[in-house]
């Protein structure tokens, strides 16, 4: 990691308002990850539902914690570059977030203080 990545990741960790939006991205992206590929045509309605309700939350938490990031930390918006400093915050925070809370804790994390924090901005 370089050293502007790893002083942005040393301030990312400590802010306790973009945790909660980290919590949120590592919960949808662990939800996304336990669906299908794809879906059949003949699913049931409730499948249908489930499916693209996860993931259009997953891609709203990407948006919502990629804005952020260029936002507060003036991160670039480097997604497609194969060095991508976002990517690579993104994992590093993620990795950590893991690691210090654990998968369980993030699964039953709720997004009540999120919907707060963006009634403010």
């Amino acid at each position: 990691m370089s050293d502007n990545i790893h002083s942005i990741f040393n301030k990312i960790i400590e802010d306790q308002e973009i945790t909660p939006f980290f919590l949120s991205y590592i919960k949808q992206n662990l939800l996304v990850r336990k669906l299908p590929k794809e879906i059949s045509f003949e699913a049931s309605e409730e499948t249908k539902t489930h499916f693209l309700k996860t993931t259009w939350d997953f891609k709203k938490s990407a948006e919502t914690i990629i804005n952020k990031l260029h936002q507060y930390y003036q991160v670039p918006n480097d997604l497609s570059e194969s060095d991508s400093q976002m990517n690579m915050l993104l994992d590093q925070v993620c990795q950590y977030w893991l690691k210090e809370k654990g998968e369980a804790y993030i699964t039953r994390f709720q997004d009540e203080m999120l919907l707060k924090e963006e009634g403010k901005s």
